[in-house]
């Protein structure tokens, strides 16, 4: 019903994740990073637990949508090539248009500079980090699909004079170019999700401040001791307010939401 509204469902947990402030506020920024998509979906829609050896009850949906994934896996699949030739019509074009309807929206969010700034900007010292490159030959080696079962089978359909080295070519410039471009999409909305959390933070460190002390603070001291209040009051809050209040740094934000 939801969605027939124009509203995701998530927008309606995100609203309940914003409210569960209890007064923790670097336990509270961390929940704001997830924000309400990946809160709706940890939370409502696979009810994930603390940890493996602490199961929750068993989700049917996840189950139920498990097995329809299959069948239509298996309907596809069902006359080889013949019927799984025209599904690929669908397959193929349809996460372009996601790509490319994302993008542009994607370009007109806030912050979305931070994030393009973020994605391009080389931090030479992980080149001679070992777990990148595997990271990187692990991304390669699935999106490829190199020595996959099933596009081996496919392959055997190809004529005997077919060209193969350009279509390997061809493949691997057109995945390239995707995960580029995908790149570009993700980290447009990786900047916007890490400067709604920065303003976040800075209006609730403004908001703690505002509590401690109030606007009228300078109304009630008296004038002869003004200069007392201002030395205890910037050891105050040097040494008591300040260690107590949450960081807020874009850059640090951007790391956090890229890592999820």
């Amino acid at each position: 019903m939801d969605v027939c509204e124009g509203v995701g469902p998530w927008a309606r947990d995100g609203k309940k994740n914003e409210s569960e402030f209890t007064g923790d506020l670097e336990a509270y920024m961390k929940s704001m990073i997830s924000g309400p998509t990946q809160y709706f979906w940890y939370r409502t829609t696979l009810q994930i637990s603390e940890d493996i050896n602490h199961p929750q009850s068993f989700n049917y949906k996840i189950a139920l949508a498990l097995v329809v994934a299959w069948i239509l896996v298996y309907l596809c699949m069902i006359k080889g090539i013949a019927s799984s030739g025209k599904v690929v019509y669908v397959t193929a074009t349809f996460p372009y248009i996601v790509l490319v309807v994302s993008f542009f929206r994607g370009i007109t969010l806030k912050g979305m500079g931070d994030g393009l700034v973020h994605l391009f900007t080389p931090k030479w010292h992980t080149i001679l980090d070992p777990v990148v490159w595997l990271e990187a030959g692990t991304q390669i080696f699935f999106s490829l699909g190199l020595a996959f079962g099933g596009l081996i089978a496919f392959s055997s359909y190809n004529p005997v004079d077919n060209n193969c080295y350009r279509d390997a070519i061809m493949v691997s410039m057109t995945n390239c170019l995707t995960s580029m471009f995908a790149g570009i999409v993700v980290f447009s909305i990786i900047g916007f999700k890490a400067t709604m959390v920065y303003e976040k933070c800075i209006e609730m460190r403004n908001s703690t401040l505002l509590e401690l002390f109030g606007p009228s603070y300078a109304n009630m001291v008296p004038p002869k001791a003004g200069e007392m209040v201002r030395v205890n009051f910037t050891r105050n809050l040097t040494n008591f307010v300040m260690p107590n209040l949450t960081e807020c740094n874009l850059q640090k934000e951007l790391d956090n939401v890229s890592s999820i």
